[in-house]
């Protein structure tokens, strides 16, 4: 009996804890429809998804109510953390796409309570639509994070939220 994707993902959180899923789209791993707790983090709202979705021709009947669109803020900045920190996180198919790895990370650190969790799922580039893209070396993601830090914060370009915009397109 082999155990789905969701279910692996989901077998790594306390499903009763608070959430924040990040880059939900038009497959939530943990739906609000579905009784979780979870708030959700996305490079569009819910009315732009959709629309991404049909450009794309993916089913957008399962995008729900996104809480936070991202711009490329610190995540401390932009969720409300008055209820308390996270109990977990899960980023699907998004650290891929981000514009500084470590930032990311760090960023997800912030939000998350002592006993918190990050549950990320990549994508086996063999099998993605970006799949001839060159591979980041540590040396990479490590100048990246450097070079930001040396410019004043976190900077997104274009191209970081275009990424995103393919996610999903051929």
């Amino acid at each position: 009996m082999s155990v789905d994707r969701s279910e692996k993902i989901l077998s790594c959180i306390n499903g009763y804890g608070r959430g924040l899923e990040i880059g939900p789209n038009h497959r939530p791993l943990a739906p609000k429809s579905a009784g979780y707790d979870v708030e959700t983090l996305d490079w569009l709202d819910k009315s732009d998804l959709i629309q991404e979705c049909m450009r794309c021709g993916l089913d957008p009947s399962q995008v729900e109510e996104i809480d936070y669109v991202w711009r490329g803020e610190r995540y401390a900045d932009l969720v409300d953390l008055s209820r308390g920190r996270f109990d977990w996180i899960i980023a699907s198919h998004v650290v891929e796409h981000v514009p500084d790895l470590v930032a990311f990370l760090r960023d997800c650190e912030q939000i998350l309570n002592d006993r918190g969790v990050v549950v990320l799922a990549v994508p086996d580039k063999r099998y993605c639509f970006d799949r001839y893209r060159s591979i980041s070396g540590l040396g990479e993601v490590l100048d990246r994070f450097f070079a930001e830090r040396s410019c004043g914060g976190q900077v997104i370009s274009d191209t970081a939220l275009g990424g995103l915009a393919a996610v999903g397109c051929s």
